[in-house]
């Protein structure tokens, strides 16, 4: 036996296109006619799928965050400063989220070795930047970081500088975008004209090693962290 489910919208607009047929142009029928209208736009308008539903969470899921970059495609090594004395990979090892993450290895006798992000993408309407450094050291690194919201290579007073000392394993940070000041204080980030981001060490003793993963923009909301970093005033850089 064939089973049909129902559509009470249809059933009413196929009820009402009946009535209009079978009733005469008479006025004492027309208040009961706009009656069964109206309650069969009003179902109709209410009713959606579980896939309808399911597309809705996902928009809404997307809006929360914006992946900067997560290293799951060769393209995005093309969003990378290429550095004296740094060479990128893509690893299997130590990944956050999919199957990728980024090997860095930084080498000595070079005053400056590290990450450059290009960024071309606005960060205004973000509250966070959160990513993850694994570092397979037995021990703690200090490691810098830099943004600039104007292009050119800004002077050290006008751009944001800080660093924080990663632990050995997986560490996470998180920067609340609305906190940062240039180092001379004097102003908050550009957000829509954020340009370049940094990590990097200053003038390293030996080879190190670290594994970035899933660098991030987020809203507000609950956020799981590895571990609590204290920043302070990076290191000047010219």
């Amino acid at each position: 036996m064939n089973t049909k489910k129902s559509n009470p919208g249809q059933a009413l607009s196929e009820n009402i296109l009946n009535l209009s047929q079978n009733l005469k142009p008479c006025r004492l029928h027309l208040p009961r006619l706009f009656f069964i209208l109206a309650i069969s736009l009003m179902l109709n308008s209410t009713q959606f799928s579980p896939a309808d539903a399911s597309e809705q969470k996902s928009i809404t899921s997307s809006q929360q965050k914006l992946i900067l970059l997560d290293f799951e495609s060769d393209k995005q090594l093309d969003e990378l400063g290429w550095k004296c004395g740094t060479i990128y990979e893509r690893s299997q090892e130590y990944a956050v989220s999919g199957r990728y993450s980024l090997k860095m290895e930084m080498y000595p006798r070079v005053t400056w070795p590290g990450f450059s992000k290009i960024v071309k993408t606005s960060w205004a309407g973000y509250d966070n930047l959160s990513f993850d450094i694994f570092n397979p050291a037995p021990d703690s690194i200090q490691i810098s970081y830099r943004i600039d919201d104007r292009r050119n290579n800004p002077p050290y007073a006008d751009r944001v500088n800080g660093r924080f000392l990663l632990k050995p394993g997986p560490n996470t940070i998180r920067l609340n975008l609305k906190e940062l000041k240039t180092s001379d204080g004097k102003r908050h980030l550009d957000l829509s004209k954020i340009c370049s981001f940094l990590l990097f060490l200053h003038q390293p003793q030996k080879k190190v090693t670290l594994y970035l993963d899933d660098l991030i923009l987020t809203k507000p909301g609950p956020v799981k962290r590895v571990t609590d970093q204290d920043h302070a005033p990076g290191t000047k850089r010219n």
